[in-house]
């Protein structure tokens, strides 16, 4: 089995946002950076942490939500390796504005503050790179905030189970299956909603044929089906680093090749 700093550096070699970087610039990632391995269910970071990480994910996935003192948990993104974050706290100085957890084992690249500025400051290419991918994850935080505003819950949890079915789902028996947990509870704090609309509108849909609850999660009987009630529009919380924005709009799971 590799180490984790092996996966790391398989990793790197191929991270959208590490490319056209010159080797030396590449290298100093990991020289001047961290490996760390996160179990599932462990937090990278904490909302008020204080930002000293430029955060790259080398395997694995991660959720970003906000947590309501009730114990809402608005999920914003949902991170699969390649991805990358934290440079906004990190170059304005600010605290974590969200809580952020792995959902599979992960293992990540983290850079301290004042490498990372050298590294941008050297690298004119890696700072394009950074800012694309840091305006690609801008729009769908703004789409998703005007979401929470206008969308009704139905198109808004439509939009939530395809992000599920991208990042998460795999072929089975009578569909695509979400290999995650996903309760009612889950889907409603995710959106920030009361769980009866979340029960009320699952029950319809497995009614219909879309879906069927199988264990501790989902399976997506119909995914065309379930696609006309979301918000064809909007752009999915799920971001891969490199992607084409339009990735996070596409039916069914992501290609893992």
């Amino acid at each position: 089995m590799s180490s984790p700093r092996e996966v790391a550096e398989r990793a790197l070699a191929r991270h959208p946002l590490l490319q056209g970087l010159e080797p030396e610039v590449r290298a100093r990632f990991l020289t001047d950076g961290e490996v760390v391995v996160y179990a599932p269910g462990e937090f990278l970071s904490r909302e008020g942490d204080p930002s000293a990480f430029y955060w790259l994910l080398c395997s694995g996935s991660v959720r970003v939500f906000y947590a309501s003192p009730e114990g809402f948990e608005v999920t914003v993104k949902i991170f699969a390796a390649p991805a990358a974050w934290a440079e906004m706290e990190l170059l304005t100085g600010h605290a974590h504005i969200e809580d952020c957890v792995a959902v599979d084992r992960s293992v990540v690249v983290r850079v301290p503050k004042v490498p990372f500025e050298k590294l941008l400051q050297d690298s004119p290419k890696l700072m394009r790179n950074v800012l694309y991918d840091t305006c690609a994850r801008f729009l769908i935080a703004a789409q998703h905030e005007r979401a929470l505003a206008f969308l009704p819950v139905e198109k808004r949890l439509a939009n939530l189970l395809l992000t599920y079915v991208r990042m998460f789902g795999v072929p089975v028996e009578g569909g695509l299956g979400i290999r995650v947990k996903l309760s009612q509870s889950e889907l409603a704090n995710g959106l920030g909603v009361a769980r009866r609309s979340i029960a009320r509108t699952l029950t319809q849909w497995v009614k219909q044929g879309l879906l069927k609850k199988a264990g501790t999660s989902y399976v997506v009987r119909d995914l065309p089906g379930l696609a006309k009630f979301a918000n064809q529009e909007l752009v999915g919380i799920d971001w891969v680093a490199g992607s084409d924005i339009q990735t996070s709009k596409a039916l069914g799971p992501r290609s893992r090749g």
